[in-house]
C-alpha cells in the first residue's frame, strides 16, 4: 500500500466512511405548540411528488411539475440547468442512469425550461457534462457524466434540504420564545436543530441558554462506538447540517460569552463535520455536501468557543479535518468544473480554499502528531500529514488554473479571484517550501489574467477587493508592474465616482505599492483624495498609529496644498506633541 493510500485508509477509518448516509425525506402536517408535551405533530402521509424544477420561484406546494418553469432568472449558469432538468428526467424514468434519446431529452428541456431556445446547445462543447453517442439507426444519445450527475444530485438535495429547513424554521419562531431553563427532552433532534439556529439568527433569548440545547442535542460519545454515533447524528439531524449548528454556536458565543457551551458537544460537532467535508458514497448512501456547507465549518471552527477548546485541547481532529478538506479541494479540481466559467461553482471553490488556507494558518501550531499503535506505525492523521496536503493543494491550484487560461474557458468572478489570490499568498507565506517553484509562479499566471480584465466598480471591482488583491501580491512578495499600475487606474476611477474609501484600505493600498517598489504609480490616485478632502477628513479621528502612513501619503504628492495641509494638520493635531522633531523629519525625508 502507497503512503497516500495508507493515509487514506487512515482517514477512512476515523471518520466511519463506512457508515451509509441515507436521507429520508418526509412531509408533515402543521404542528401544534405545548412544550408541557414538547411538539406535536401529526404524521400526514403523501404520495411521492415529481421533482420540481431545480430554481422553481414557486412558494406553493403542487405537486406535478408545471408543463414549463420560467427559470431564466436562476443563478446557475446554462450547462448547471441543463444537467438538473436531465438529472430530473432521470428520476422520472427510473434508477438508471444510461443514455437517453436526444429528441427525448430536448423536449423534456422545452418543457422544463422556458428559455431554452435562448441557452447554449453545443452538448459536445460542454465535455464535462454531457457524453454523446450515435447509434445504427442514425439517431443521437446523451448522458449526464458522473461528476455532472453528483453534482446535480448534490444540488437537489440542497434544494429539498432548504425547504425542509424553511419549514423547521418557521415552527421554531414560533416556539423560542416559550422555552425555559428546562428543555423539552421529546423533541426531536430536527426541532433542536432548528431552535439552536433560530437563537443564533436572532441573537436574543432570555429564559434559556442555547448551551443547553446544544447538549441535549449533541450528547457526550466516547470509545469505539464514537464513529458510528457522529455518523448517525449527521443523518439524524438532516436537513440541517453541522456547519448550520456550529455557525449558530459561533454567533451566540459572540452575543453573549456565558453560554457555557459543553467542550465534549463542541468536539463532537467537529467530528459530525468533518464527515460532511468528505463523506464517500458507499452502499447507496447519499453523495457529499455542497462546498458552502462545508466552508462554513472550517470558518466556525477557528472562532470561539470552537478555536479555544481546540486550542487548549490540540485534538486529533483537527489535522483530520484539514486533510479531509484538503482531498476534497484536489477532488474538486479533478472534476474539472470549479475553474470553468460555465459554471456558477468557481466563487464558492474560491471561498473553499481561503477557508483551508485559514483554517492551516490558524491551528498548524495546535495539530497533534499521529498516534502510534504498538507496532509502530501511525494510525491516524498529525500535524505531518496536513504538512504534506499543503503543497498537492497548491500545485494543484495552480495546475488548475493554468488549464483554463490556455482553454480560454477562465472564470472572471472579482470576489472568487481575490480569494484564490489570496489563498495562494498565505500558503506561500505559512509554507516557505512552495513559495519560490509554485506560489509566485501561479500569482505572476493570475496577474495575467487580472490584466485582461475589466475594473469596473458595475462589475464587482471594489475598493476592498482592489485593496485586498494588492495586499497579497506584497504578503507573497510578487511584484506585477502592470497589475499595479491597472489597479491604480481603478482606484483612480473610483475616487472619482465618490467611491467610498476607508482608512484601513487606503493605508493598506499605499504599503504595500511602496513595499513592492511602486510608490510612484499612486501619485494619481492620492492626488484624487487629496481633491476630495479625503485626508483631512481622516487625519482629524486617526489613532497615532495611523497618522504616519497617512501622512506619508499626504505629502507624496508635492504641491503647495497639500504641504500646506501638512503644515496645517500638524499646528492643529492633538497627537503633534507626540511627534518628535526626528519623526517629522524622518516622514518628509521618505524616499519615494
Amino acid at each position: 500500500m502507497s503512503g497516500k493510500d495508507a493515509l487514506s485508509a487512515r482517514v477512512e477509518v476515523l471518520t466511519g466512511q463506512g457508515f451509509v448516509a441515507k436521507l429520508v425525506v418526509i412531509k408533515v402536517s402543521p404542528p401544534d405548540v405545548d412544550l408541557q408535551k414538547g411538539l406535536l405533530r401529526t404524521p400526514e402521509p403523501v404520495a411521492a411528488e415529481k421533482p420540481k424544477a431545480p430554481w422553481d420561484q414557486d412558494k406553493s406546494e403542487r405537486t406535478p411539475v408545471k408543463e414549463t418553469e420560467d427559470e431564466s432568472e436562476s443563478s446557475l449558469t446554462s450547462s448547471e440547468r441543463i444537467e438538473d432538468a436531465i438529472y430530473d428526467l432521470y428520476d422520472s424514468t427510473g434508477p438508471a442512469r444510461g443514455y437517453l434519446d436526444m429528441k427525448e431529452v430536448v423536449q423534456h428541456l422545452e418543457k422544463r425550461l422556458k428559455d431554452f431556445r435562448k441557452l447554449s446547445s453545443s452538448w459536445a462543447a460542454e465535455k464535462n457534462s454531457f457524453e454523446l453517442q450515435n447509434v445504427s439507426n442514425g439517431s443521437v444519445q446523451v448522458k449526464l457524466k458522473e461528476g455532472a450527475l453528483e453534482c446535480a444530485e448534490m444540488r437537489k438535495a440542497d434544494r429539498t434540504n432548504s425547504r425542509l429547513r424553511q419549514r423547521e424554521m418557521q415552527v421554531a419562531a414560533d416556539i423560542l420564545p416559550k422555552l425555559t431553563e428546562n428543555i423539552p427532552t421529546n423533541l426531536s433532534q430536527t426541532e433542536l436543530c432548528a431552535i439552536l439556529v433560530q437563537a443564533g439568527d436572532t441573537k436574543s433569548w432570555d429564559k434559556f441558554r442555547p448551551a443547553a440545547v446544544l447538549a441535549v442535542l449533541v450528547p457526550e460519545a466516547t470509545g469505539k462506538q464514537a464513529a458510528g454515533e457522529n455518523d448517525r447524528l449527521r443523518k439524524d439531524i438532516i436537513p440541517f447540517h453541522a456547519s448550520h449548528l456550529m455557525r449558530s454556536i459561533v454567533r451566540c458565543e459572540a452575543t453573549c460569552s456565558d453560554n457555557k457551551f459543553k467542550a465534549e458537544s463542541l468536539l463532537r460537532l467537529i467530528h459530525v463535520s468533518a464527515l460532511d467535508i468528505f463523506h464517500a458514497k458507499t452502499q447507496g448512501g447519499k453523495g457529499k455536501s455542497l462546498l458552502p456547507v462545508v466552508t462554513e465549518s472550517l470558518r466556525a471552527m477557528i472562532h470561539r468557543p470552537f478555536s479555544e477548546v481546540v486550542k487548549s485541547r490540540k485534538p486529533q481532529i483537527i489535522p483530520q479535518c484539514f486533510v479531509l478538506a484538503g482531498y476534497r479541494a484536489l477532488q474538486e479540481m479533478s472534476a474539472g468544473f470549479v475553474m470553468s466559467k460555465t459554471y456558477s461553482t468557481f466563487n464558492a471553490f474560491a471561498e473553499f480554499v481561503q477557508a483551508i488556507a485559514n483554517f492551516y494558518s490558524t491551528f498548524r501550531p495546535y495539530m497533534p502528531e499521529a498516534k502510534v499503535n504498538q507496532d509502530g506505525k501511525p494510525e491516524g492523521v498529525g500535524v505531518k500529514d496536513a504538512d504534506g496536503v499543503v503543497p498537492q493543494i497548491v500545485e494543484k491550484l495552480k495546475t488548475s488554473c493554468q488549464l483554463a487560461l490556455k482553454q480560454k474557458n477562465h472564470p472572471e468572478d472579482p470576489q472568487g479571484l481575490h480569494r484564490l489570490v489570496w489563498t495562494f499568498a498565505n500558503f506561500g507565506h505559512e509554507f516557505e517550501q512552495i513559495r519560490e517553484p509554485s506560489v509566485k509562479p501561479a500569482l505572476q499566471m493570475l496577474s495575467e489574467l487580472l490584466c485582461s480584465l475589466d475594473f469596473k466598480e458595475e462589475t464587482g471591482w471594489t475598493v476592498m477587493i482592489l485593496a485586498a488583491l494588492v495586499t497579497s501580491y506584497r504578503m507573497a512578495g510578487v511584484a506585477s508592474e502592470a497589475l499595479f499600475k491597472k489597479i491604480a487606474s481603478a482606484l483612480t476611477e473610483l475616487v472619482k465616482k465618490s467611491a467610498k474609501f476607508k482608512r484601513d484600505h487606503v493605508m493598506r493600498t499605499v504599503e504595500a505599492f511602496k513595499d513592492v517598489g511602486f510608490p510612484k504609480l499612486l501619485d494619481g490616485f492620492l492626488t484624487s483624495l487629496r481633491t476630495k478632502q479625503w485626508f483631512k477628513n481622516e487625519l482629524r479621528n486617526s489613532p497615532k498609529d495611523d497618522i504616519a502612513p497617512l501622512l506619508l501619503a499626504m505629502i507624496r504628492v508635492k504641491d503647495a496644498p497639500a504641504v500646506e495641509e501638512f503644515t496645517n494638520f500638524l499646528s492643529g493635531c492633538s497627537h503633534v506633541s507626540e511627534f518628535s522633531f526626528k519623526d517629522i523629519s524622518s516622514l518628509i525625508k521618505e524616499p519615494s
